[in-house]
């Protein structure tokens, strides 16, 4: 069964950072691949394979492209999201904070890193670090980022689910 069905309506993300480009750092979209290996073992070639994978919802094979991308590119912040990324619409949560601990670490600054993190602390039950999250991801995204009014819909959701006001 393809990872994105009924995850992809539920969390609602993903979906719309493949569409704006947001998984490959360009924000040009997706590239069309023809389903089978890169020719080049270049990163870029694996995570444009990936995100292509992610996009038609098998992200068990995405995740296997983001790893080889990984490997070539460790210090990447994009690919550990879209490696988490492909982890949160498998609902494997604990799986995909790790990741996006680690590109976080890479780049602290990265918006839609901080929401997907967010999403995923948000499924953890992890209402204070979501609130934190949601908030320095609109801190630092533009007024004009296209994830504006949505983050600020689930930070609002993440401050009346949290057991303790830490606002």
């Amino acid at each position: 069964m393809k990872c994105a069905s009924s995850l992809l309506l539920a969390l609602g993300l993903m979906g719309a950072l493949c569409a704006a480009g947001y998984l490959s750092g360009q924000g040009s979209g997706l590239l069309a691949t023809s389903g089978s290996f890169p020719t080049s073992d270049s990163w870029s070639s694996w995570n444009e394979k990936g995100r292509a994978q992610a996009h038609r919802g098998e992200c068990r094979e995405a995740i296997k492209s983001f790893d080889r991308a990984i490997a070539l590119n460790p210090s990447s912040a994009m690919l550990h999201m879209n490696r988490g990324s492909a982890f949160l619409y498998l609902g494997e949560l604990h799986e995909a904070l790790e990741e996006f601990n680690k590109a976080v670490t890479l780049d602290p600054a990265y918006p839609e890193l901080l929401l997907n993190r967010a999403q995923a602390r948000s499924g953890l039950g992890d209402w204070k670090g979501a609130v934190q999250d949601f908030e320095v991801a609109l801190s630092l995204a533009p007024p004009t980022w296209p994830y504006r009014k949505f983050t600020s819909g689930k930070l609002e959701e993440a401050r009346r689910l949290a057991p303790l006001r830490i606002y």
